[in-house]
């Protein structure tokens, strides 16, 4: 999974607590600008065992909105992460997040060739962890980030889960909502 990282200005925000809260909700590390360095070209994390590199950075314009374009740039980051993982690990090279008010609910690799499933793809991965972090199955207000355009399948699974757009690609075409196709 990839390392996420919640940046503050400090406790003397007005939102801190606010940050601490979505940080501890995302299962993202809690960080200031003093906490960062650049090690080996990436971004770290100062931690008590030296520096953790940190795979996407969440932060905010100011204390109403985050800032569209730069958080889906994250979310591709995110993607490409995933997508990575999957290959490291033996699958396909796919994958997906699920977004809801500007929080990355859940990312997911292709797991298909390591579960030997079939209907493992990540889109549909990453729906079913959504729904189970969000403890329902209605998915509605949120939007599903990929690697690729969806196949049938996947967006069966987003339209079912009633997700509201679905992006993908490195140029983050939107894709619309998810349609239900027959055969």
């Amino acid at each position: 999974m990839p390392v996420l990282a919640a940046l503050t200005q400090g406790i003397h925000n007005s939102a801190y607590f606010e940050h601490s809260f979505l940080a501890d909700q995302l299962g993202a590390e809690f960080v200031e600008c003093h906490d960062l360095r650049v090690v080996d070209g990436r971004i770290a994390m100062r931690t008590t065992r030296g520096y953790k590199t940190i795979d996407v950075i969440s932060r905010r314009v100011d204390d109403d909105f985050l800032d569209p374009l730069n958080f889906q740039l994250r979310c591709h980051g995110v993607v490409e992460r995933i997508r990575s993982l999957a290959v490291e690990q033996g699958d396909r090279g796919y994958g997906a997040a699920v977004v809801k008010d500007g929080l990355i609910v859940a990312a997911s690799p292709s797991r298909v060739v390591t579960r030997g499933d079939p209907t493992a793809h990540a889109d549909t991965e990453v729906v079913r962890d959504a729904a189970g972090v969000l403890g329902t199955s209605d998915l509605s207000c949120c939007i599903l980030y990929s690697t690729s355009r969806a196949c049938p399948v996947c967006e069966a699974a987003a339209y079912w889960g009633n997700i509201d757009s679905m992006i993908y690609g490195t140029g983050l075409s939107n894709a619309g909502a998810p349609q239900f196709r027959r055969c």
